[in-house]
């Protein structure tokens, strides 16, 4: 019986092998990582053949995702901007920002608790846990705003990191989920998906009555639907 998932290391690279109910041999590159798919019965010399026929190609992207993580990571260096609302703002990290405090905003400043030398990874989580309070602190304002504009009522809300989303509706709930990401993006943005979930809650789906009542309650919509759609604000 096969092993489905394995580690092999061909000419230096390590490479990831799962074995699924497959027919062809499939090569990935998942950030650093080298991953082949293989079907069950395919032995590992087969595998470590093909990987050295593809090492041109495994070598050549396996630079370009270092080269785009470090680039990444970059965006997090004290002194860079981020984006606050859409508008830009100095990322600073200070690990002599004590927890009570929890961020400063200061001259166009944001000012973080963590150490500068800090890991991405660390940055990134005490950004978000800004990034978090910041928009829940919105959403409470705004939400109740809206939900009497549209009429209806939520049982609950909440925040999540989406990569292909900006909201979910659960209709028969009625409860929505907003993505983190949107407190970066400038205010009136937020305001649409809200409007946009709380119609699901008289349409379900994307028909023509329901861009008519996102438009009854939000003649502007597109302009922040088209705003989303085609991002320009770099992934962090």
């Amino acid at each position: 019986m096969s092993i489905k998932n394995t580690t092999i290391h061909v000419t230096g690279v390590e490479i990831n092998v799962k074995r699924k109910r497959m027919k062809t041999l499939r090569l990935k590159i998942h950030a650093d990582t080298v991953c082949i798919s293989a079907p069950l019965h395919v032995p590992n010399y087969t595998i470590s053949i093909f990987a050295k026929n593809n090492m041109e190609w495994i070598k050549r992207n396996l630079k370009l995702a270092k080269e785009k993580q470090e680039e990444k990571e970059s965006l997090l260096n004290t002194g860079n901007n981020i984006k606050l609302w859409g508008q830009d703002i100095t990322l600073v990290f200070n690990s002599a920002v004590v927890y009570s405090d929890f961020h400063i905003i200061k001259h166009d400043q944001l000012i973080l608790p963590a150490d500068a030398s800090a890991t991405y990874n660390d940055k990134l989580a005490v950004l978000e846990d800004f990034y978090r309070l910041t928009l829940a602190q919105q959403i409470e304002n705004r939400l109740p705003i809206w939900e009497e504009i549209v009429g209806v009522k939520l049982t609950h809300w909440g925040i999540r990191k989406m990569k292909t989303r900006w909201g979910s509706c659960n209709i028969d709930r009625r409860r929505i989920s907003l993505n983190l990401d949107l407190v970066r993006w400038p205010m009136p943005c937020l305001d649409y998906v809200i409007v946009h979930e709380l119609v699901h809650l008289y349409e379900t789906h994307h028909t023509r009555r329901f861009w008519e009542l996102v438009a009854s309650f939000m003649p502007t919509w597109q302009t922040y639907h088209t705003m989303l759609k085609n991002p320009d604000i770099p992934e962090l």
